[in-house]
């Protein structure tokens, strides 16, 4: 619900949010995460590195090319065709 119609004194939006706070107080555990990452932000997803069974990380390569600059229509021909006939 956008905050702009839900009038001046938000009564919709403060219902809902009794509603929420209701069904955390009962113990759903739905509307508790919910509340929690509203107010808190989802938590990071944390990557194991350390697992013996996924593959490791062991190289990160940076590679800058340069290519000339092409005309429009060898551009068009490379989309349609998928390949490039210049040298890098």
């Amino acid at each position: 619900m956008e905050l702009a119609a839900a009038g001046e004194n938000m009564m919709e939006l403060r219902e809902i949010a009794k509603v929420h706070i209701a069904k955390c107080k009962e113990g759903d555990m739905r509307a508790i995460r919910e509340l929690a990452d509203r107010l808190d932000g989802r938590p990071a997803q944390i990557l194991d590195l350390n697992d013996p069974d996924k593959p490791t990380l062991t190289k990160i390569v940076h590679e800058i090319v340069h290519l000339e600059p092409m005309s429009r229509e060898e551009f068009q021909r490379q989309l349609v065709d998928g390949r490039d006939d210049r040298k890098p």
